[in-house]
């Protein structure tokens, strides 16, 4: 394969995105890009990193998500400017014991199948996500971390201590898991009934002034059967209750549909929201494009619209896919001009450059500043889950005046 961007030398190129290219293992010739920083790999058939990749010793960032991966070179945790590793949705079963002497601050790992998580790897991280793994055991008892982010949902967890005094930047953490187990951890169970944050509960369940810091096993249920299964009917009313959304965009270049994909799977998980994405759904060739969109617009609780100077544009003269279905949304916003069912987020240019006529006067969440990403997703998913961060508090009866 041929790297070319745009006339640049191999060693002038500081950027590059070889997502969906088919790619089977890394070609020779990324590594020659000694001044990159900042590697996508994603979505690809890649089965191994090779020991070349030591040599982008300027890397900051390396998205190899969505690959075949089940190993990682050790070469891979000694790249000392490297700082987010995005490896999520691959095949890793374990982690080479060089992890613990890298200066990653983000670790996407979720979607593997790593069954041991030594303790020792959470000294420099920040962000750390274990999602769907099989990881039997949760322990953090030792370490001074620097951790603020942690997903842990769906996991077998059966051991599951954390000291608060050990993680003192800890803010974030979220566990809700869709699958009911009475084998997992009793403490973890709390959380994992928690849609969102669950900080404040984890704050409960391990507040250092009424709990040793000793590592506590957690020990099957011996709640009767009678009284167990309420609570399992009651989780399982939870679940079919998460809210469904569909999100519209334009397809404008491989980086923006990324972009959209990573929104939609941090809506999922940990947003607790059943997304719609054509990338997921319209997986058979023959599928029918209008029915889809159609009925994805019907079924939705909310949808949507990733606003784009190309997605006006389109929208506007009712072109190609997006075209469709605005015309679909602008019938319902006719019909209900009330209507507060469809979100406008900004991802490029401004409202009134990217937002079709029919949107331009609702308000939106702005998400073209990716270093507030967290931010706007958490306003985004609290308008979504309808739990606003400031309620008007209950008005009182008039007082009595002498």
């Amino acid at each position: 394969m041929k790297i070319e961007v745009q006339g640049k030398t191999l060693k002038q190129i500081t950027k590059l995105d070889l997502s969906n290219k088919k790619l089977k293992q890394i070609p020779e010739e990324i590594f020659q890009c000694t001044n990159l920083t900042k590697l996508i790999l994603c979505n690809n058939s890649i089965a191994e990193v090779p020991q070349g990749i030591k040599l982008l010793k300027k890397l900051k960032v390396l998205d190899l998500s969505n690959n075949r991966i089940k190993y990682l070179q050790a070469d891979l945790f000694k790249l000392s400017r490297l700082e987010t590793l995005n490896v999520s949705n691959n095949q890793i079963r374990t982690l080479p014991r060089q992890v613990n002497e890298s200066n990653i601050k983000n670790l996407l790992l979720q979607n593997n199948q790593i069954a041991n998580l030594p303790e020792v790897i959470l000294s420099n991280l920040e962000k750390l996500n274990v999602s769907q793994n099989h990881l039997s055991e949760f322990i953090i008892n030792q370490t001074n971390s620097k951790l603020k982010f942690l997903w842990i949902s769906n996991n077998p967890i059966r051991t599951f201590q954390i000291n608060i005094a050990c993680v003192p930047e800890l803010s974030r953490i979220y566990a809700f898991t869709q699958k009911v187990d009475l084998d997992l951890a009793e403490n973890y169970n709390k959380l994992a009934c928690i849609k969102g944050n669950s900080f404040k509960e984890l704050e409960k369940l391990f507040d250092t002034k009424t709990k040793p810091s000793s590592i506590i096993k957690e020990q099957k249920s011996t709640i009767p059967n009678a009284q167990v299964i309420p609570v399992i009917k009651k989780e399982m009313t939870q679940i079919q209750s998460n809210p469904k959304v569909f999100i519209s965009y334009s397809w404008d270049n491989q980086e923006h549909e990324h972009w959209v994909l990573n929104l939609a799977e941090k809506l999922c998980d940990p947003g607790g929201i059943d997304v719609i994405l054509d990338k997921w759904e319209l997986n058979k060739l023959g599928s029918l494009l209008p029915n889809f969109m159609e009925s994805s617009i019907n079924e939705a609780d909310r949808v949507i619209l990733v606003l784009t100077p190309n997605y006006k544009l389109k929208t506007d003269k009712l072109e190609g896919g997006v075209g469709y279905e605005y015309s679909i949304i602008s019938a319902k916003l006719f019909h209900n001009v009330k209507t507060t069912k469809f979100i406008p987020l900004l991802r490029q240019g401004s409202f009134e450059d990217s937002a079709p006529t029919g949107l331009s006067a609702r308000i939106g969440v702005d998400f073209k500043d990716d270093t507030k990403f967290e931010n706007s997703l958490e306003i985004l998913l609290r308008d979504v889950h309808d739990k606003p961060k400031y309620k008007k508090p209950t008005v009182a009866q008039i007082p009595k005046f002498d």
